[in-house]
């Protein structure tokens, strides 16, 4: 998780760095949530 946020936020807005963080912590207890998938791509 950590790793897709960094890449993330290299490239990205403050936004999406804000949208990053709410999601990896939706990881956190989902696993499997699709919006960790997507940051990751």
């Amino acid at each position: 998780v950590y790793v897709c946020f960094l890449q993330g936020a290299a490239s990205s807005s403050i936004d999406q760095i804000a949208r990053s963080i709410l999601q990896a912590r939706l990881s956190e207890a989902d696993d499997d949530t699709p919006g960790r998938k997507s940051a990751c791509e």
